[in-house]
């Protein structure tokens, strides 16, 4: 029997029992304890066909009309696709983008701009990206804080009070200690030093504390459509994340991140995700959200994709005499010259012995309250900035990093 015959014979069968033998208690209990034992929704993956979902799922033959009739776009019982969004549950309440909050012109053609793009270019079907996007809520609150980032907001002083806490400095021992066996092969295995995946998530998360709330297809979406600025990074990551969920079997309305969609223990983007995530426990999925072998792997899989070099400094803090430095500033973050150069300047600097003339280097100032300091940052510093294209968050990683270690190490 095919699944659409099955379905017809199903839905007869329910309906005749609905209308004899059923009491009005009994029908009104039965939706809501198919909606507290069902997850709201399962996402096609690749070799699943609808049958074999209900399977797969545990689902009682009784409710399988209840789904069907929930989920309307399925025109063809015996053909789903992956990425196709099968609500398990019905959809009651709810808030939409749509009904409650028309969106403008604008904002509606770029979404549909949006879809239709990932019809064509990703082969996703286009009934379950409209049934998605009428979920998709465009938040002013994001808006507000991807145009005040903190980076841009505060000069290092304020910014090293967040970041450079005795709290977090003692948690970062903690968390070190806790998954030391981990952390230990992860460096053997990457050449990545121990003590900065640590201030990675010490500085994205708090140790994994902190994760973010926000939706993450909310947070890009919000961006990608409602922020001119920053549209094509987003919209990008926004194509990336859908693809990700699909390739992952990942129901694009659960994971939550930062206000810019940043994910899991450390914070990656979906770009990211695909790019660097790691499998380090061969399991088969890269879980940065729960799997702390994957999470420290990604992050040392990252900076060796940036160019890492393993055993090496980070960065030197310099001693100065006049404000000579100032005419070997220079904008971006690339180490751009080499320490026999900035030698030949006469800027009245005195250089750290583990510098050598050839070794290529980037001169930084940092703003404390009342005085500046000088930093020369190396290429490791510059494969930090990768991670967040900010020397203060940089820095702090450096610094969070070398403050654990220091605590850590009459420990061991």
């Amino acid at each position: 029997m095919t699944l659409q015959k099955r379905y017809r014979v199903i839905k007869f069968f329910i309906g005749f029992l609905s209308a004899f033998v059923l009491t009005p208690c009994s029908a009104e209990k039965n939706p809501d304890t198919l909606e507290k034992t069902l997850p709201t929704q399962y996402i096609i993956a690749q070799g699943d066909t609808l049958w074999g979902a209900f399977k797969k799922l545990n689902l009682p033959n009784h409710v399988w009309a209840t789904i069907l009739t929930n989920n309307p776009q399925i025109k063809d019982l015996n053909k789903v696709h992956p990425g196709d969004i099968i609500y398990l549950t019905q959809k009651r309440h709810k808030t939409t983008l749509k009904n409650t909050n028309p969106a403008p012109p604008s904002l509606t053609a770029k979404i549909n701009a949006f879809i239709d793009n990932m019809v064509t270019e990703h082969a996703f079907n286009r009934t379950a990206l409209e049934v998605l996007f009428q979920t998709v809520a465009i938040k002013a609150p994001i808006l507000k804080a991807i145009s005040k980032p903190a980076e841009k907001r505060l000069v290092w002083h304020q910014y090293k009070e967040i970041f450079l806490t005795p709290k977090r400095i003692q948690q970062g021992v903690s968390f070190w200690e806790k998954h030391e066996s981990e952390l230990s092969r992860v460096e053997q295995k990457y050449g990545v030093s121990a003590k900065i995946i640590v201030a990675i998530i010490g500085v994205e998360t708090f140790y994994g504390k902190i994760t973010g709330e926000h939706r993450v297809i909310d947070a890009l979406a919000t961006i990608a459509f409602g922020y001119p600025k920053r549209e094509k990074f987003f919209t990008n990551e926004l194509q990336q994340f859908l693809i990700l969920c699909r390739d992952e079997a990942i129901d694009p309305l659960i994971p939550t991140g930062s206000y810019a969609g940043a994910m899991g223990i450390p914070q990656f983007m979906p770009s990211s995700f695909i790019s660097y995530a790691a499998d380090f426990d061969g399991d088969n999925k890269r879980n940065i959200w729960s799997n702390y072998g994957d999470v420290f792997a990604s992050i040392a899989n990252y900076f060796i994709r940036h160019h890492w070099q393993s055993d090496q400094p980070v960065a030197f803090k310099i001693q100065y005499k006049t404000n000579a430095f100032n005419r070997a500033l220079s904008k971006g973050l690339r180490p751009d010259t080499t320490v026999a150069a900035l030698k030949d300047m006469n800027l009245h600097l005195a250089f750290p012995e583990q510098l050598n003339f050839t070794d290529r280097v980037k001169l930084l100032r940092f703003q404390q309250k009342e005085t500046i300091d000088l930093w020369l940052g190396l290429q490791n510093f510059y494969a930090i900035t990768r991670y967040n294209h900010s020397p203060l968050y940089a820095m702090a990683v450096f610094q969070l990093s070398e403050a654990i270690n220091t605590l850590k190490t009459p420990h061991d």
